[in-house]
């Protein structure tokens, strides 16, 4: 729901504090319901008149007033989140949130690995830290919209892949950012109150949106470095000296971009039959030659 007159001012501010674009949120906010606070106030007190006759007053103030504390603590955490700068401590921290205001006793995240290939989970609350891995038709399966936020049994080829967790079964709450899956949450062998669910959706979406903003601001920065390496290499071809002096510095820059301890420089000789290697990085310096088309 969202309110009939859209705050541009304000979706700006917010557009730059998340590092999100202006105008796909504007679009996605402009296909919400629109009303006014009037008109949801009023609902609320229809809602409230009538609930009262069919649970009983006692069992409605009640559930009510847990619902109002639990919110009050959700919504108090969650800026704290914001402040992270890093994946692991938003993670660490959405672990600790849930484990202590919903008293979930086995918990974990699943994120992309540093491959992309796969998953990987981590125990944040009850669990070991590291888990393992699986692969993405696993996640998958287990985030599709007839598995998630219901109990799934965990067979065995879920326990193959993960034998620390003991556990019957797990609810998955996905990461989502438009369609893309970032990860999910995974609450094991409990079955939270049906009151809770929007509560724990609001973390997740919360945990969704500092992941990406976190990706972006990580894309940016090797961005910029990756410039700045560009910079300085095209400065250090003016600056040599001789024809050894520009190999040393060819090889050398290439070493640092990819990070390798050792590496050669080939050069073909002027009868175009054979490679010149001169070994300039990582090792002492030696020559040889070798023919064309052959390997030594």
């Amino acid at each position: 729901m969202r309110e009939e007159a859209i705050d541009e001012w304000q979706l700006e501010e917010f557009s730059k504090r998340t590092n999100n674009d202006f105008f796909s949120l504007r679009e996605e906010l402009e296909t919400l319901p629109a009303t006014t606070f009037q008109d949801v106030q009023k609902a609320a007190g229809q809602v409230m008149k009538v609930l009262p006759d069919l649970v009983g007053d006692k069992l409605y103030k009640s559930l009510y007033d847990r619902n109002l504390i639990q919110l009050g603590k959700v919504v108090r955490v969650l800026p704290e989140l914001d402040t992270l700068t890093t994946i692991d401590e938003s993670v660490s921290l959405s672990g600790e949130i849930l484990g202590i205001l919903f008293d979930f006793q086995k918990i974990a995240i699943v994120l992309h690995d540093n491959s992309g290939q796969g998953f990987s989970m981590t125990g944040t609350w009850g669990l070991p830290e590291y888990l393992g891995k699986f692969p993405e038709t696993k996640m998958a399966e287990l985030t599709s919209p007839e598995s998630v936020k219901k109990p799934i049994k965990l067979d065995e080829e879920f326990k193959k892949f993960f034998p620390q967790i003991e556990a019957e079964f797990a609810i998955f709450f996905p990461f989502k950012k438009e369609d893309e899956l970032l990860g999910s949450l995974v609450l094991f062998d409990c079955k939270p109150h049906w009151s809770d669910f929007p509560l724990i959706e609001l973390i997740t979406d919360r945990i969704a949106i500092k992941i990406m903003q976190l990706k972006k601001e990580s894309e940016q920065l090797q961005t910029i470095q990756q410039s700045n390496r560009m910079f300085f290499l095209q400065n250090s071809f003016f600056c040599v000296k001789d024809r050894d002096d520009l190999y040393r510095n060819i090889l050398e820059n290439a070493s640092n971009l990819v990070k390798a301890s050792r590496g050669s420089l080939m050069i073909l000789n002027e009868n175009k039959k054979s490679l010149f290697i001169q070994i300039l990085h990582g090792d002492e310096t030696s020559d040889c030659t070798v023919g064309v088309g052959k390997t030594g």
